[in-house]
């Protein structure tokens, strides 16, 4: 009987761990193509744009420069956590 209630508690457990990591954040190193203030968001020369997080100071970066950018997807968008100059 303890086994019945053991089995679903540990498949759950399996599923909410393997989904966990796929919500981690990723890094991607490039050059800024292109920002844009008013949308707070950066492109890179490679075509990935990244929105800003809110209270970044965009008037930081330049276009040219090299970065690195530490972002989440979230609703098919990429959400920068973090932008920092190479």
């Amino acid at each position: 009987m303890a086994l019945k209630r053991i089995i679903p508690v540990a498949i759950v457990a399996t599923l909410l761990a393997s989904t966990a990591g796929l919500a981690a954040s990723q890094n991607l190193n490039g050059e800024i193509k292109s920002i844009d203030a008013k949308q707070a968001t950066i492109t890179l020369a490679s075509g990935e744009t990244f929105q800003l997080p809110k209270g970044f100071n965009a008037k930081s970066l330049k276009a040219g420069e090299k970065v690195s950018v530490t972002y989440d997807q979230q609703d098919g968008k990429m959400m920068a956590t973090s932008v920092k100059a190479l």
